[in-house]
C-alpha cells in the first residue's frame, strides 16, 4: 500500500512538471511528511503549530515541496 501511494504522489508530482526521479523524491517526502505530522498528532501534540497557525500548515507544506 505504501508504495502505491508514493507511486500516486510521485505522479502528481511528475504532473506538475519535475522530472520522474525528482517526482519520486518529492512524492516520498510529501508521504514522510505526512506520516511524521499524524505520528506527532498522536504522541506529541504540543509540537504541532498552534491553532492560528494550523490552517496555513498543509498551505505552506505544499509550497516547500512544489519549490523549485
Amino acid at each position: 500500500m505504501t508504495g502505491r501511494r508514493v507511486a500516486y504522489l510521485a505522479r502528481l508530482f511528475a504532473a506538475a512538471g519535475f522530472p520522474d526521479e525528482e517526482a519520486h523524491r518529492r512524492g516520498l517526502l510529501a508521504y514522510t511528511v505526512c506520516l511524521g505530522h499524524s505520528q506527532l498528532a498522536h504522541a506529541v501534540p504540543s509540537a504541532l503549530p498552534d491553532e492560528a497557525e494550523r490552517g496555513h500548515y498543509p498551505d505552506r507544506t505544499l509550497d516547500a515541496l512544489l519549490m523549485r
